[in-house]
């Protein structure tokens, strides 16, 4: 396998648009970060489920989550790029601070396809597809690589959709961020009929970052980037994923602990006990220097206080350890053959794990949470059922709009942005799945509501779910 190049891997051009002239001060990876912040798709991400749902004091939305994320991304990348620099291994003008923003507006991005009530809520499209007799009735028509798009339906592949198509579907009329920034953000570098799934040795292979509509777009781009092809329509991962990888993962699994913290979840002893496990890895002049109370807290202020500079040291840590594997590991990462996370191959990777098995536990399967998620998968499957069938009646009639039961009509009518009458019956799912996933949970629940006779006042849905905008910050 042929080993990739920063030369190549760090670029400044841009998808569907000519390269454009350098603006002194404000570099092309900061400018992509400037885009993304503008997406209309952004935005939606304050009403989305991280891990709590939406209403809980102080807890993160997957708005707060990116915008950490990024944060986090900066230090990563920057780290990395300094000592990219210091061994002469990035092009001439590239600095390390050029690799942070690249990580940076990446981990902005990376969820930026997140449906409503978050990987809850994409578990819920992949069951309805597989399960409902409509779904496999609007499945009939597609082959294996499209039925395969859908039956494991992936946000990311929506995300890669929303940071390189434009609101009407076309390259040319997208955000047009550099490929280095859309290529780190693309961590299953596969088509969705031959990635290998959860139980893949390899990280990059556990899921699919694209569907076939895009499929092009991503090969000239790998193309253009260098990227070491696999087979099979697979790539080795642009490098600053696993990057953008470990941003999302510290911030994740270390935040999620300080939420589930003041909400009620975890006690104090349980939290700061998996903190201090992570930060038994470390050496002791850094707890030294952090200036740790010798005794314990006395009162809920002094607790939250601890809580809040242990999860701190840990990113601080985890940032660290994440950025030493990465440059322990550059020259398999460069040839394509490392085939892990950075955050499961460091020295507090066991400690990791016992976070990650805590927060199952007393977290995510919290029976508040659980009950809640509930209502989310019945508020999505209704919406797929009301809009599906709406759909098949449309196929079966040729199209013709005129001809399907008024009930179908008014819905869509009232979702134009579902169909239009040139669109292929795999194009039609896609903009089926376009639609519902750009909605807020909110957005999703008033759209129930009304489709199952709830309420009367249609949710003010604005470009009634589109993900795309038309208007960039540029």
């Amino acid at each position: 396998m042929a080993e990739m190049s920063w030369s190549r891997l760090l670029t400044r051009k841009r998808i569907g648009a000519p390269e454009r002239p350098l603006r002194a001060g404000r570099p092309d990876y900061a400018r992509d970060a400037d885009k993304i912040v503008f997406l209309e798709a952004f935005r939606r991400l304050q009403g989305k489920t991280q891990v709590h749902m939406q209403g809980r004091d102080y807890a993160r939305n997957r708005l707060t989550h990116s915008l950490e994320a990024a944060q986090v991304g900066f230090s990563l990348g920057s780290l990395a790029g300094h000592e990219l620099a210091r061994r002469g291994l990035l092009p001439d003008g590239t600095t390390g601070y050029d690799v942070g923003d690249a990580v940076r507006a990446a981990a902005l991005a990376h969820d930026i396809g997140t449906v409503p009530y978050g990987h809850s809520g994409e578990s819920t499209l992949q069951d309805w597809f597989r399960t409902s007799p409509i779904a496999q009735e609007l499945l009939a028509p597609l082959d294996d690589h499209q039925k395969a798009d859908l039956l494991r339906f992936e946000g990311n592949a929506v995300g890669f959709r929303i940071l390189t198509r434009g609101h009407n579907g076309r390259l040319e009329d997208g955000p047009h961020l550099t490929m280095t920034t859309v290529a780190s953000m693309v961590k299953y570098p596969g088509p969705s009929h031959v990635s290998e799934g959860h139980g893949s040795e390899d990280a990059g292979a556990r899921k699919f970052n694209w569907f076939a509509a895009d499929a092009e777009t991503f090969r000239s781009m790998a193309d253009e980037l260098g990227l070491a092809p696999k087979g099979d329509g697979c790539w080795a991962r642009h490098p600053l994923a696993f990057l953008v990888e470990a941003a999302d993962d510290i911030c994740y699994c270390i935040v999620d602990l300080e939420d589930a913290y003041r909400i009620g979840y975890l006690d104090f002893t349980t939290t700061t006990g998996l903190y201090l496990g992570v930060l038994a890895s470390a050496d002791h002049a850094m707890l030294d220097e952090a200036g740790l109370p010798s005794k314990g807290p006395e009162n809920d202020a002094e607790r939250h206080s601890m809580v809040t500079k242990l999860r701190a040291l840990c990113i601080s840590l985890l940032v660290e350890q994440s950025v030493d594997r990465f440059m322990q590991a550059h020259d398999r990462i460069l040839d394509g053959t490392y085939p892990h996370e950075l955050l499961d191959d460091i020295p507090a990777a066991e400690a990791i794990g016992k976070v990650k098995e805590a927060s199952r536990t007393f977290i995510y399967d919290h029976p508040d949470r659980t009950q809640q998620l509930v209502r989310g998968h019945d508020t999505l499957a209704g919406l797929m059922n009301s809009f599906g069938y709406a759909l098949a009646e449309l196929a079966r009639s040729g199209g013709d709009a005129k001809s399907i039961s008024t009930r179908s009509r008014y819905v869509l009518k009232s979702y134009p942005d579902l169909w239009r009458a040139d669109d292929s019956p795999y194009e039609r799912l896609l903009r089926l799945t376009d639609s519902v996933a750009a909605m807020t949970d909110a957005q999703a629940a008033a759209c129930a509501d009304v489709l199952n006779g709830a309420s009367l006042v249609m949710p003010p849905l604005g470009s009634h779910g589109k993900p795309w905008n038309s208007e960039y910050h540029t």
